[in-house]
């Protein structure tokens, strides 16, 4: 198990308040929102235990992105994608120095 995030911490405590919010409704005779909210509640909390034991749910995160070869200037001596035709950092020419 890992650190704690923030936004694990702010998904368990917004399943509290949802939670609690249900609870007083059900309490002052609203029935419908009352169960909403308790539902809501206890998704939100869930959700932010499984973010902070397992890392998330799998699927759900942002955008992935395949990484590219990397290879090594003969110039500079720095890494770059290996599709460049010149090295970004000091302008050596691959096609010109064959």
């Amino acid at each position: 198990m890992g650190v704690i995030e923030v936004k694990q911490v702010v998904a368990m405590l917004t399943g509290i308040m949802l939670l609690l919010v249900g609870i007083f409704l059900l309490l002052v005779g609203a029935g419908g929102a009352a169960v909403f909210f308790a539902v809501c509640g206890v998704i939100a909390f869930i959700l932010g235990v499984v973010e902070g034991l397992y890392g998330g749910i799998k699927g759900t995160g942002g955008t992935t992105y395949a990484r590219i070869a990397q290879k090594t200037c003969p110039g500079c001596g720095e890494k770059h994608d290996i599709d460049y035709p010149k090295c970004p950092w000091c302008g050596y020419d691959y096609d010109e120095n064959k």
